[in-house]
């Protein structure tokens, strides 16, 4: 009886969806076509997919390459409804986590919009970049996009059987129909949360459902250590063999899953709502029932602790590759040359006026 309930629904929410993206295609509902180019890195699942760490890695690649990227984000979990340019001084409450850790991490612009719209006119008027990196928008359809970028969690043999199985929600994992999101998808990056080399192959079943045209990168682990938060500036630690560690994340055991691969034994494991609030208090509670091991959190919980004086508590930092590097870094600049003929649009090296 429940699966069936959850079928109907499941029926309900894939005509809706199916629905509206296709008042799009037929032109009914407006779209914005920025005087910028638009990368949009999303999701057709739910759940952690490694969008933010792809978003920095695709601005500081094509930063390298004489862009001016600006990262345009919902900045959701924070106060702010924006238009509103991340600054220095702010805190992870007003502007959201993770575009927290995104200015932090990369140095480019990030813009929070509640309305990705008014987010980038907010950038084309201001003349913050010359390149938009929109995060979380595949679904976000207002804002026009030049290249469309879907990350996808196979880091589990459950990740991967949500990916294969097609289900939309809530008997799935899908926010869409996934034949409709694939006609709309540029590029596919399978995010493994691992250390893998760029010879490993990937698992063959991931294939079989991906239709040829859509260019195909995978996301991976390329490094990782501990940054203490009471002093991130004094070094890295080396990663310990056993630890308490907690989080507040969409997929909690993806983080948990991460140190294990990594070597670490996790000994006690705390997972908060995703973008829970943290209290001092919480942290001693922590720290006393773990006197003897290393605290860890994810990076993205870590911007929001720094307001507190702690001790003995660690940052997982984790550096990513899409793999082949070279090849994404081509094909990307390959697209966004492609884009640059369209009316109005100025990409780097373009100084006429």
């Amino acid at each position: 009886m429940k699966q069936a309930i959850l079928y109907i629904f499941s029926l309900v929410f894939q005509l809706v969806t199916r629905f509206r993206n296709q008042l799009f295609d037929w032109g009914l509902l407006s779209v914005y076509h920025s005087k910028l180019p638009v990368i949009s890195v999303g999701n057709i699942t739910v759940g952690g997919n490694a969008k933010t760490p792809i978003c920095m890695q695709i601005a500081e690649m094509l930063g390298h390459s004489g862009y001016r990227p600006v990262i345009l984000s919902r900045g959701y979990g924070g106060k702010i409804r924006g238009p509103y340019l991340v600054k220095e001084g702010d805190s992870a409450s007003l502007v959201g986590d993770e575009p927290l850790l995104m200015y932090r991490s990369t140095g480019f612009p990030v813009v929070i919009s509640k309305r990705r719209v008014a987010g980038a006119r907010f950038i084309e008027d201001n003349r913050l970049g010359d390149l938009i990196i929109l995060d979380d928008g595949f679904q976000h359809r207002r804002l026009h996009r030049d290249i469309d970028i879907v990350s996808v969690d196979v880091g589990t043999e459950k990740a991967i059987g949500y990916f294969l199985s097609g289900k939309i929600l809530p008997l799935g994992r899908y926010r869409e129909d996934r034949s409709k999101a694939f006609e709309r998808c540029d590029i596919l990056i399978f995010s493994e949360r691992r250390m893998v080399s760029e010879n490993t192959p990937l698992d063959s079943r991931l294939f079989k459902v991906v239709p040829r045209g859509i260019k195909i990168y995978r996301s991976v682990i390329s490094n990782a250590r501990l940054v203490p938060l009471n002093s991130p500036g004094n070094g890295d630690t080396p990663l310990p063999d056993q630890v308490a560690a907690f989080c507040a994340i969409a997929s909690p055991e993806n983080f948990f899953m991460t140190l294990e691969k990594l070597g670490c034994k996790i000994l006690r494991r705390y997972a908060f709502p995703d973008h829970h609030r943290f209290t001092g208090a919480e942290i001693e509670q922590i720290k006393r029932e773990n006197p003897d091991l290393t605290i860890v959190c994810t990076e993205k919980d870590a911007v929001k602790l720094t307001t507190l004086q702690l001790n003995n508590v660690y940052a997982l930092k984790i550096d990513t590759r899409i793999l082949p590097s070279d090849a994404f870094s081509v094909q990307l600049k390959r697209m966004l040359i492609r884009e640059s003929s369209k009316p109005d649009l100025k990409l780097a090296g373009d100084q006429s006026s």
